[in-house]
């Protein structure tokens, strides 16, 4: 996933599940809000 002049890199455990903490850690760096990386996942 990119976004336009947001430069990151995310390193995303390879695990089948993680935990919510970790998951919305990752959503923080990215720059998302849960609703927004929710609305991306159903595209």
């Amino acid at each position: 996933m990119t976004r336009p002049n947001f430069p990151a890199s995310l390193s995303v455990p390879d695990h089948r599940r993680l935990k919510p903490g970790t998951l919305h850690a990752l959503i923080r760096k990215a720059g998302l809000t849960v609703d927004e990386f929710q609305g991306l996942l159903r595209e």
